[in-house]
């Protein structure tokens, strides 16, 4: 089993899994494990083989501001659309890690593919945990089936027979000209007790208008984040997922899904995936500021090779090491959370907040060491022919999500790690954001 550092284990002596309920360790966890990681190296040697495909149209993915069918068929016959797809659905259900690794591939050819290749899977993860009945609707079809979403509650919502009405606008739902369905998020008045009560509805595309208009950006142009507008659309209660059963471990998912794949905090997956974009965009500009630097020459006079540069060379050097140390960093812990599922145990709260500031430092660290050597690209890097460009803007929007909150989640972490009691659950979006995992 992998070790988190010594630091953080001892933390985890005197770590409580607060709003998790302790499960009985499986005697197939091994079979498991091994049966994902199979999945996973599958799914990534069949990603590499589009990568090539994805590349030659990240400059008119970024054109149209939405990404091609052509690009989202190969992404589904890679596998990644169902990669997090539960496996009596037809889904690969790989580990953690392995999926992580895809994403981080997809966007080192095209951060806007894996935007989009990472997150709907996110949603479909999350599909996992509502209940059995709406998952039956939304797998029906096809294991490759998607929602975008738009969880900040900007909208509103009221009671109706059988379920809820929404009305309004929620913003920068990724993916949605590619997907079948949007979850957004919003807040009944009237919830359990009397008290509001947030929740994530997940609403059919044809009870839905896109706002086209409403993209209009400078990086991650190809995820197509617009708009969703709604009038009096009806969400049944069973496809409603409530923060608090995710909080308190009871998703109703679990009487179909009950397996190590879907016991850990969608927090932590969904941060986790948006910085493995961010690494991966950082890498595919390093790679392409690399093969640019080997032909370069200096054309202020003296048309020396720019790869001599001892001050370009230190740049790069440190922003090769900032970029893979981050990769390598998630990539433990998250084997260390999966490892720790496999056995019947849920993630640890020091596990969880410790997860979702690493994925904050990895944005961080993929913009500012892609940053620094981007300082040393030379004029021609801001033509729009030039991949570089491209990278810094997509990379420089990643840095401005607010999944890249290094500073706050900073915070949290302390927290657990020194032992200090979380504030008690409450309903708000910026409670769920840093301390629901």
């Amino acid at each position: 089993m992998t070790s988190l550092p010594s630091g953080v284990e001892a933390g985890m002596a005197r770590d409580e899994t607060v709003g998790w309920r302790a499960r009985p360790r499986s005697p197939d966890a091994e079979r498991y494990a091994a049966q994902a990681r199979d999945a996973g190296r599958l799914l990534i040697r069949q990603v590499d083989a589009i990568l090539p495909e994805l590349a030659g149209r990240r400059a008119e993915t970024d054109a149209v501001g939405c990404l091609s069918q052509t690009s989202v068929d190969a992404l589904r016959g890679s596998g990644i659309m169902r990669a997090l797809t539960p496996r009596q659905w037809g889904g690969m259900e790989v580990d953690p890690v392995s999926f992580y690794e895809a994403v981080i591939r997809i966007a080192s050819a095209c951060p806007s593919s894996g935007w989009v290749g990472g997150i709907l899977n996110v949603h479909s993860w999350q599909v996992a945990l509502m209940d059995p009945a709406f998952q039956a609707e939304f797998w029906r079809d096809s294991p490759d089936a998607c929602a975008s979403s738009a969880y900040a509650p900007t909208g509103a919502v009221q009671r109706a027979p059988g379920g809820f009405l929404l009305s309004g606008r929620w913003h920068f739902s990724s993916g949605v000209d590619v997907s079948d369905w949007a979850i957004v998020g919003a807040v009944i008045p009237d919830g359990e007790g009397g008290k509001p009560e947030f929740r994530s509805f997940a609403v059919a595309k044809a009870d839905l208008a896109v706002d086209d208009a409403s993209w209009d950006v400078a990086g991650m142009k190809g995820t197509g984040s617009k708009s969703l507008v709604m009038q009096n659309a009806f969400v049944p209660e069973h496809r409603t997922h409530r923060v608090i059963d995710e909080y308190a471990d009871t998703n109703p998912g679990y009487t179909v899904n009950d397996r190590p794949l879907y016991r850990f905090g969608r927090m932590g997956i969904f941060w986790t995936t948006i910085a493995c974009v961010a690494v991966g965009a950082a890498t595919g500009g390093l790679n392409a500021f690399l093969d640019d630097t080997r032909v370069r020459v200096n054309r202020l006079g003296t048309g020396t090779p720019v790869a001599e540069n001892p001050f370009l060379q230190l740049r790069l050097a440190n922003g090769l090491l900032r970029v893979e140390g981050v990769r390598q960093r998630l990539g433990l812990t998250w084997n260390a959370i999966y490892d720790r599922c496999c056995q019947g145990e849920p993630p640890s709260r020091l596990q969880r907040v410790r997860a979702r500031f690493e994925a904050a430092d990895a944005n961080a660290a993929s913009f500012e060491g892609f940053a620094e050597v981007y300082a040393n690209a030379g004029g021609s890097a801001a033509a729009m022919r030039n991949p570089l460009q491209l990278f810094f803007r997509d990379l420089m929007t990643m840095r401005n999500h607010g999944t890249a909150a290094r500073e706050q989640l900073a915070t949290v972490y302390m927290q657990a790690l020194l032992g200090q009691e979380p504030p008690p659950f409450d309903q708000s979006v910026m409670h769920t954001l840093l301390y629901h995992g």
